[in-house]
């Protein structure tokens, strides 16, 4: 695996954006001070891999950054195996959903999302577990030296996972996990082929032969129940024409009316004997109509006169009305004229009651307009008294805030002053601590050899080789105290930490004094100078008030003549006040008077056009009546009691005449309804003698010419019957009726001619039938149609199975590949889980392992030490110079750095050997530790190794690494956050000679 990209935000330390690029860089030093940030790079690294952190015990909430957006976000692009990659993630706190994207870079597709699928995904393209990741690509802070230091179980235990030895367990494992879901499956396969058929190949060629010859006779046997039906319906058809010759022929016989001629003679009989009685009675009874006539021309000519018994009626009704309605017309005007009067008198009145109204009002006008003018001569005066007083008010204020304004700025300029003495003395504390950090790390410098020194020289005694020097131990040697490292390392981090937190000190009292400047300061100014603005304007807007009047005065005095003016309108307005309400008064009065006088004189006058209209209406009413009075007796001059007198008079005598006449004409109409009385009776015989037997024969005959219709049209027949006569005469009847039966009885004989031809045919139609079924071997109809059935159940049968047989081979065949595929590999499932269950060839594969690793370590430790030590068996130490095998605890720090550093490569490189190559190595441990001489070759064995195709990243304080590696990643720590940038050649140049200005090299 080897990084190409890593981009992170809001990462413990780091609360801006950073973007690391690896790309073309093998050799790398990642240099900054304690606490800048650089060890934070490897958890942007874990948490984008695996979403952890790398240190135990931390959560991935841990590496959310305090002074950022409360975001955690983090791409990183690496390559592996010829493929390129892109794992992106990104935390937000438990308020918010986490991102987790696995992509490949080549095509853009997102192959896993969630945080345990990208984790899944992840481990199986790195081939490494998170621990096993740790051990052998990132090495952490405080863990180099864990696998030199171990006991002996808990190095085996180690090495088992580390270089992936564990993993046989875990194959044996997943080859009974395997095994055990594999065997079942393979039996369901099994049993699952038990079920279909065993040869389907053989099934579908016995059954598509079977199908084709079902189908066959199905076929036949179809055809001829089709031929059966259609000889069926020819013979009954031919039965029901049959039946249909038959029926009419009964039926032509059936109404042929019986004892025609007789009973057309009994008709003309009884016509001839009404006849001879009606004559005489018919003679009579025209002689009295004429007479009736007579009288009656004479009452029409009365009526055409107007002077016949209604007209003459009406008029004697209407003129007697007349009579006794003209006298009160006459009292109904007399009492109009008197009410006229009357009504025009208080008319008078009301208009001068109105002219009164009218004088109030102008008054009351006059009122409102002076009460109007001493308003706004008040509202002036109250109105430039409040302005003064608002502006005298505001001018005030302005003085006032003036004053406070420079005030407040005199007090700012007194407080970054103090800022500024209190940020002096930040930055001594600070360069105090600074110092203090330089004596600690020389303390703990000379502290770590006297103690490597007190190791060595624990067991030794005078006379004995110096472990060391190899020199003789001179008489009276005491093994140095071990007791000043843990003091010292305790002075060195209490140091660093008030290092760095009067750092913090100083940078915090600076930036106070800038903000104080930059802020507090411009602020306080802008307010003196706004102030002053509103001191200058207030004063313009009291002076364009009250000219040159004396400001200082007290605000009563300046005010005084603006209050009285204010107070003397004030009483001008509250008189015109009360001559206004007056003069509303007499208004009101006045124009309250006017509504009573009003609804009077409307009641008079509704009253007098009442009672004209009624006198009116009663005239025209009266005129319309005569009008209605028949002409020979409607008055000539209007309504002259004397004449309407003399017409009603006139009417009473013609209505005696009338009276007579119309006697006269009652007793003839009475003899001539005697007459039509017989004549009606004799009208009745006729039609229930004649008329009635007549239209009953003829109905019958009617039916006799349907029928004969009907059969004409059933045998297609054009001869057609004999017509009707157009007119109802008996003797013409009597001839058509004998015409008609002549033609009925030819029409029955046809029908049953027809009758038998039909019969006939129906006999041949059933021998066909017969014939067919002789054919197909059925007895009947029924017997056919089983025999169809049994032919379509077969071959329904055998396409059936000729389906399920091609519908089953595919799947067979599927089942038989995969038995045949499956069943090799749970035998060797079986086996495997067999032979790794086995502890003796576990055992083996450890000591193997472990016996590379430590050839590999040796070889290493002993180029780093210039080929003094090497690994032994049991991870010993063994000195090249004695031949001796040496405990580790024994080495000093630099030995234990070298031994540490050799073991380190070797389990890297047998990890590459057991899950892949691995590409990249990150040591994030000091070599503070190292001479000039063991530090150089330390680093040109990891720069060998970075030749070797893997990127070596060495993060360290030590400044002087930066002239050995290739390329720098520089880590800041500032006031916002910690930085990272690559340092270009004379920046690399400048961190190497920065020795003196930073208290770094070593």
């Amino acid at each position: 695996m080897k990084p190409l990209h890593l981009v992170f935000n809001g990462l413990r330390s780091y609360t801006e954006q950073q973007t690391i690029d690896f790309t073309g860089k093998q050799f790398i030093a990642v240099l900054g001070d304690t606490g800048a940030g650089k060890s934070t790079i490897l958890d942007a690294i874990c948490y984008a891999l695996y979403n952890r952190c790398s240190w135990s015990g931390g959560t991935v909430t841990d590496l959310i950054a305090h002074g950022g957006d409360g975001t955690l976000s983090v791409a990183f692009t690496f390559h592996i195996g010829g493929q390129t990659w892109i794992v992106e993630r990104s935390t937000s706190g438990p308020s918010a959903a986490p991102v987790h994207k696995l992509t490949a870079a080549a095509t853009g597709i997102v192959t896993a999302t969630g945080s345990s699928s990208v984790t899944a995904a992840v481990r199986r393209i790195l081939g490494l577990t998170y621990d096993t990741f740790l051990r052998s690509v990132i090495l952490p802070q405080n863990r180099f030296q864990e696998l030199l230091r171990m006991s002996d179980a808990d190095r085996s235990k180690s090495l088992k996972s580390l270089l992936g030895l564990d993993q046989l367990t875990a194959v044996r494992e997943h080859a009974i996990t395997l095994h055990t879901r594999l065997a079942p499956r393979l039996a369901d396969y099994r049993e699952h082929r038990a079920t279909f058929l065993p040869d389907p190949a053989a099934t579908i060629s016995d059954a598509s032969q079977r199908q084709i010859t079902a189908q066959q006779r199905l076929d036949h046997l179809q055809a001829a129940q089709r031929d059966i039906t259609t000889a069926r319906q020819i013979a009954v058809h031919a039965g029901a024409r049959h039946n249909t010759f038959i029926t009419t022929r009964d039926r032509l016989h059936a109404t042929i009316p019986a004892n025609i001629n007789g009973r057309y003679q009994d008709i003309l009989d009884a016509a001839g004997d009404i006849s001879a009685r009606r004559e005489p009675v018919t003679a009579q009874h025209d002689h009295v109509r004429a007479e009736q006539q007579r009288l009656q021309a004479e009452l029409d000519t009365a009526d055409r006169d107007g002077t016949g018994i209604a007209d003459t009626a009406t008029a004697l009704s209407t003129l007697t009305h007349l009579t006794e309605q003209v006298p009160a017309l006459d009292v109904i005007a007399e009492r109009v004229e008197l009410d006229r009067f009357e009504v025009n008198r208080r008319r008078e009145h009301l208009e001068a009651a109105r002219t009164r109204v009218s004088e109030h009002r102008d008054t009351v006008s006059a009122a409102a307009a002076a009460l109007t003018t001493a308003k706004e001569q008040a509202d002036a005066a109250e109105a430039v008294h409040q302005d003064v007083a608002t502006a005298l008010d505001q001018y005030r204020k302005a003085v006032d805030t003036a004053a406070a304004a420079k005030q407040q700025h005199t007090a700012v300029q007194q407080e970054i002053s103090d800022l500024e003495e209190l940020a002096q003395a930040a930055a001594a504390t600070a360069r105090a601590a600074e110092a203090a950090v330089t004596e600690a790390e020389a303390n703990d410098t000379t502290a770590q050899r006297l103690h490597a020194a007190a190791i060595a020289g624990t067991d030794c005694h005078p006379g004995d080789d110096c472990p060391v020097c190899r020199q003789t131990i001179p008489d009276g040697y005491v093994a140095p105290a071990d007791d000043t490292t843990k003091a010292t390392a305790a002075a060195l981090r209490a140091a660093r930490k008030a290092a760095g937190q009067a750092g913090k000190n100083e940078a915090t009292a600076a930036e106070r004094v800038t903000n104080a400047r930059q802020k507090t300061l411009a602020e306080a100014g802008r307010a003196v100078t706004q102030a002053d603005i509103g001191l200058v304007q207030a004063t313009t807007a009291l002076r364009a008030l009250i000219g040159d009047i004396d400001i200082s005065a007290p605000d009563d005095q300046i005010l005084r003549p603006l209050t009285e003016a204010a107070n003397t309108a004030k009483r001008l307005h509250d008189a015109a006040i009360i001559t206004h309400r007056d003069a509303h008064d007499a208004h009101t009065k006045a124009v309250a008077e006017i509504p009573v006088l009003e609804e009077s004189q409307t009641k008079r006058e509704a009253a007098l056009r009442e009672l004209e209209h009624h006198h009116d209406s009663t005239l025209v009413t009266l005129n319309r009546t005569a009008k209605t009075i028949p002409r020979a007796f409607r008055p000539a001059h209007g309504l002259p009691l004397d004449e309407i007198t003399e017409l009603r008079q006139r009417a009473e005598r013609r209505t005696a005449e009338l009276k007579k006449l119309s006697e006269a004409h009652a007793a003839v109409g009475a003899t001539l309804k005697q007459h039509t009385v017989t004549l009606t009776q004799l009208d009745e015989e006729y039609a229930r003698r004649v008329t009635g037997p007549a239209a009953y024969l003829r109905r019958e005959l009617d039916l006799t010419a349907d029928r004969a219709a009907d059969a004409e049209a059933l045998l297609s027949s054009v001869t057609g019957y004999p017509a009707r006569p157009e007119r109802q005469v008996l003797a013409e009847e009597v001839d058509w009726s004998i015409k008609l039966i002549a033609h009925v009885t030819d029409l029955a004989t046809q029908c049953d001619q027809n009758a038998t031809a039909e019969h006939d045919a129906v006999h041949a139609a059933e021998q066909q039938m017969q014939r067919l079924r002789n054919e197909c071997h059925a007895t009947d109809d029924e017997h056919l149609e089983q025999l169809i059935r049994t032919a379509s159940t077969a071959e329904h049968n055998a396409r059936r199975e000729l389906n399920r047989a091609t519908a089953q081979q595919p799947i067979i065949t599927e089942l038989d590949r995969r038995i045949a595929a499956a069943a090799p590999t749970v035998a060797a499932l079986a086996d495997l889980s067999g032979l790794l269950t086995d502890g003796r060839f576990i055992a083996t594969a450890v000591q193997q392992r472990q016996t590379a690793l430590l050839q590999a370590a040796s070889g290493t430790l002993l180029t780093i030490s210039g080929g003094k030590f090497g690994f032994g068996n049991n991870f010993r130490i063994v000195d090249t110079d004695t031949g001796r095998g040496r405990d580790v605890k024994t080495l000093s720090g630099g030995e234990t750095f070298q031994a540490s550093l050799a073991l380190a490569l070797a389990v890297v490189e047998l990890a590459s050997r057991a899950a892949g190559r691995v590409d990249s190595l990150f040591l994030d441990e000091g070599f503070g530790s190292l001479d000039a001489g063991v530090l150089q070759d330390a680093l040109n064995t990891l720069a060998a190794h970075s030749n070797d195709g893997r990127v070596v990243t060495i993060i360290s304080h030590m400044r002087t690494i930066a002239e050995i590696t290739d390329h720098v990643l520089v880590v800041e720590k500032t006031f916002t956050g910690s930085r990272c940038h690559w340092a270009s050649p004379d920046e690399r140049d400048r961190i190497v000679n920065d020795d003196l200005n930073r208290g770094l090299l070593e």
